[in-house]
């Protein structure tokens, strides 16, 4: 009896430990919270390959432009370098060199930093973009593009550095510097407009020697400071031996009448002289001459050697240069060959 008991109470703990708890959460309800929990793996997006970049120098084509040359071959030039970048400051585009490509054959590399002294901005150009960095076109009118090649990224007429496409060589060679060039194929000029100073800004006119030589025929230099309060005074220079000979001046304001007014001065034996007036309608800096007015000249001797001898000429000497007629105080050598008259009277 005793023992009945006890297997009794043992069976009674071993049912008791195996019953599930009151709070427990159904396998079923697990099961949809691991559902609602779960998110989406996203697709991996496939970035585009990087350029090539140099390991060593960190360098890598920044832009590439096509150049027609010899009537008709079209080559690749692309310029190799690396935006530059500095505290507070743009970005600027760097060209270290270029690269000019035939198909896939490279024809020649053109250094920066081979460039002359004078010229070289050092290791790499500033561009202030990428499009400015390299461009091409005909500089000297033989129908083949030549190179353009920003220098700085200065805002006034930054210097461009040009190379031009030599068809006997077969390539391309450093040929000048210029700032603010521009081409005219009707007159075969290349002119360069820049800032001299604060107050006076030029414009070079520059014609081609050889094909290849430029030189400086004349220059127009637009002068604020010495000009009226709207408009600049301006000198007019040519260079016959290299040197600078100023051979006009243009001076233009408002009359009293509110007319446009430019006096010309021209040089007259070694002086500017006034040699015209000229009324001009327009505006925004776009004149055209409506008017002219001579400005009669005084006589002038035709040389230095004549002015001073006029000048140390004694009266006498003057007066015997005087036609007979008009000597004074000597009329009985000239006395007149006439007859006089009968008198009628008897």
């Amino acid at each position: 009896m005793k023992r009945l008991a006890i297997l009794c109470t043992l069976l009674a703990l071993l049912t008791a430990c195996g019953a599930p708890e009151s709070d427990s959460v159904p396998a079923e309800s697990v099961a949809e919270a691991e559902t609602e929990t779960e998110q989406p793996v996203p697709e991996l997006e496939i970035q585009p390959a990087p350029p090539d970049v140099d390991p060593e120098t960190g360098d890598r084509v920044l832009t590439s432009v096509n150049a027609t040359v010899d009537g008709g071959r079209v080559l690749r030039l692309d310029a190799v370098g690396q935006a530059l970048t500095e505290p507070g400051a743009s970005v600027r585009y760097g060209v270290r060199a270029i690269r000019v490509y035939e198909g896939e054959d490279l024809l020649q590399t053109l250094s920066v930093s081979e460039l002359p002294p004078e010229a070289s901005p050092g290791a790499t150009t500033q561009a202030p973009t990428v499009e400015d960095a390299l461009t091409v076109q005909d500089m000297n009118f033989d129908g083949s593009d030549d190179i353009d090649l920003c220098g700085t990224a200065e805002r006034n007429a930054p210097p461009h550095f040009y190379y031009l496409w030599s068809g006997d060589m077969g390539a391309y060679l450093y040929a000048f510097t210029l700032r603010g060039a521009v081409t005219n194929p009707e007159t075969r000029e290349v002119t360069a407009t820049y800032r001299q100073d604060s107050d006076v800004e030029c414009t070079d006119y520059f014609q081609y020697e050889d094909g290849w030589t430029l030189k400086l025929v004349r220059r127009e230099a637009r002068d604020w400071k010495r000009g009226s309060e709207d408009f600049p005074l301006t000198d007019y220079y040519e260079f016959p031996d290299g040197q600078a000979v100023l051979i006009r001046e243009e001076f233009t304001n408002y009359n009293d009448e509110g007319l446009t007014v430019r006096e010309v001065r021209e040089m007259v034996n070694g002086e500017l002289t006034p040699v015209r007036i000229e009324i001009l309608e327009g505006a925004d800096g776009e004149y055209v001459v409506v008017r002219t007015e001579e400005i009669p000249l005084e006589t002038f001797p035709e040389d230095d050697a004549e002015a001073e001898d006029m000048e140390n000429a004694s009266p006498d000497a003057e007066a015997d240069a005087m036609p007979p007629e008009f000597v004074p105080g000597d009329e009985s050598e000239y006395e007149a060959d006439v007859t006089p008259p009968e008198n009628d009277e008897p």
